[in-house]
């Protein structure tokens, strides 16, 4: 091969090229053979080994690709190879035959447990991905904290919003990220961890309710447990706009278009499913799909997000 005026062999390259170059011929190639019909399973063991970070993330774009007319299976101790859009899909293995780390004296009981299960059985995490992250005991360093991100309720407000903002707003200057969490009353700890280390973040909650299960509720908890000056970053779906009081995130939408997004992935359904509407989100955000919106929809969202914008700056100052 040359680069530039310089020929070389590929075994004089790195084992990350070497494994990059093996995973296009092994893949790509072989999809592309005119003489085989069917669809292809992949099965990679710890395929981050000798991979950078960040080349471990074009893994995951790569995945992304391969996975028309293939499936892939793939074990990882790499919180770099999780990816968000299939995180319903992961398994946690977990050696449930160990109830104590220091305990080497037992009988193994290896079992693959679903990602929504394992979170249900520990009710206490506070993160959306943090199940995964502690089985793969990855620990994050203080300059690994995200500035300007934005966190949400729960996984379906963080597809919601992610959507929203990729498919009808990528030309604005909406340069934050959504974190998608594990319900509204579990970010004390999160909370506390970003002020600690003055990280820029934005809450966005649900107009709903007081108890601390609901965003009003749980707003007004944080301000008083943990520091009143989140009163400049916690803010309910009435702060921006006192017409989106009492709204969930599901009600910035057009009651006919929430009908119309559940029946694409539930055609059958006849009335609003608050399951069903958010999981169709979901394929929409996972399928890169669009969706036409009405104008009242698109000028709620927008509302949001320049909300959003404009909070970044006044921390910024």
């Amino acid at each position: 091969m040359n680069e530039g005026t310089s020929p070389f062999l590929i075994n004089e390259r790195s084992l990350g090229f070497r494994w990059f170059f093996g995973f296009i011929l092994f893949t790509e190639f072989r999809k592309a053979r005119a003489d085989e019909s069917g669809e292809y399973l992949f099965l990679f063991d710890e395929p981050a080994s000798n991979l950078h970070e960040s080349s471990q993330q074009k893994l995951l774009s790569l995945f992304e690709r391969l996975i028309d007319k293939s499936k892939i299976i793939y074990s990882t101790h790499s919180p770099y190879l999780i990816n968000p859009k299939f995180i319903l899909n992961c398994f946690i293995v977990k050696d449930t035959g160990r109830e104590n780390p220091n305990d080497y004296d037992f009988r193994q009981n290896i079992k693959a447990i679903p990602h929504k299960q394992f979170v249900a059985n520990y009710p206490n995490e506070e993160t959306h991905f943090r199940p995964i992250l502690d089985v793969l005991e990855f620990n994050a360093m203080d300059f690994e904290l995200t500035d300007k991100i934005v966190f949400t309720e729960g996984k379906f407000d963080y597809y919601t919003f992610k959507w929203i903002k990729d498919k009808f707003f990528a030309d604005r200057d909406f340069s934050f990220k959504f974190y998608p969490g594990a319900s509204v009353d579990k970010y004390e700890n999160i909370f506390r961890e970003y002020l600690a280390h003055n990280k820029k973040f934005i809450a966005i909650f649900d107009a709903d309710g007081n108890s601390t299960t609901k965003g009003k509720g749980a707003k007004n908890r944080y301000l008083k447990e943990i520091s009143q000056e989140l009163e400049k970053q916690i803010f309910t779906l009435d702060n921006i706009d006192t017409n989106f009081n009492t709204f969930t995130t599901e009600k910035l939408f057009t009651e006919v278009e929430r009908l119309q997004i559940q029946k694409k992935s539930f055609p059958s359904d006849t009335s609003f499913n608050k399951n069903h509407f958010n999981s169709a989100i979901q394929e929409f955000f996972i399928s890169e799909e669009s969706f036409a919106l009405s104008d009242e929809t698109k000028e709620n969202f927008k509302k949001i997000l320049e909300f959003i914008k404009n909070k970044f700056t006044q921390l910024d100052i």
